[in-house]
């Protein structure tokens, strides 16, 4: 009876685990994400400051996350 409590706890856990990665898996999207969209708004704050750009709206392509 122990062994199949054992077995029953570990299962959980493992499927905890899975489910973790899942997780995981999805911040690193998220985070890449961001990080693409900081660098793309940094290249137009760039283009801004010499001028290339008149006006451009940081908000405009963030409505898709």
């Amino acid at each position: 009876m122990l062994e199949a409590m054992w077995k029953s706890v570990t299962n959980q856990i493992q499927d905890i685990h899975g489910e973790k990665e899942a997780i995981n898996e999805h911040s690193k999207g998220k985070q890449h994400r961001s990080a693409v969209h900081a660098e793309m708004a940094q290249r137009v704050s760039v283009f801004h400051s010499i001028g290339l750009l008149k006006k451009v709206s940081p908000t405009r392509n963030s409505s898709h996350c």
